[in-house]
């Protein structure tokens, strides 16, 4: 299910299929001033990954402190 709506000048808008296609421009944009195949750390860094991000958000959330 997409978050999409109709914006007061009548359009669609998709917010998921906005940021997928802001990810895909980043990628474009990063091999075009690449030589070969981008490595994973590239690509991570192209897309604004943080490192250890996936496992904080797997992680249970303790007592506040």
């Amino acid at each position: 299910m997409t978050d999409t709506h109709q914006s007061t000048s009548g359009t669609l808008h998709d917010a998921a299929l906005d940021a997928e296609i802001q990810l895909v421009g980043d990628l474009v944009a990063a091999t075009t001033g690449s030589h070969g195949r981008l490595t994973q750390e590239q690509i991570d860094a192209a897309l604004g990954v943080i490192e250890g991000a996936s496992e904080q958000q797997a992680a249970p959330a303790g007592p506040a402190s």
